[in-house]
């Protein structure tokens, strides 16, 4: 849910709370994938996956928006959320993707794993 959120402060926050060596499991879509889905799709011409991709994209700046009341979203790829956890004190251990329908469309998302988790330890 760091997407819907002031993401520097809550992991700031979350940091301050917890014990050194705590673990941490974060979850957000990733914009990288969907970006990289919708390129492939302008480039090899493909108006159906671009379709797909594009309305995968919108349903993620929407709802970020709508979510946080009117301000603005915040995105995620793998490599800007590993520097926002580092800046404030926590070590990736690992990241993976991972697909998460929430409607009962999941072609529309043309089978990319929209989404990564990170598990990470507050040093």
């Amino acid at each position: 849910v760091l997407q819907y959120t002031d993401a520097a402060r809550a992991v700031e926050e979350i940091r301050r709370v917890s014990k050194p060596g705590a673990k941490l499991f974060v979850s957000v879509p990733d914009m990288g994938c969907r970006l990289r889905g919708l390129s492939e799709a302008v480039q090899t011409g493909d108006f159906v996956l671009f379709n797909r991709h594009f309305r995968a994209l919108w349903n993620t700046f929407w709802g970020c928006y709508v979510a946080r009341s009117g301000g603005s979203p915040f995105y995620f790829t793998q490599r800007r959320l590993r520097k926002l956890l580092e800046r404030h004190g926590f070590e990736v251990e690992k990241m993976f993707p991972y697909h998460y329908y929430w409607d009962d469309d999941p072609v529309k998302y043309a089978g990319f794993p929209y989404y990564f988790g990170v598990l990470a330890r507050r040093r």
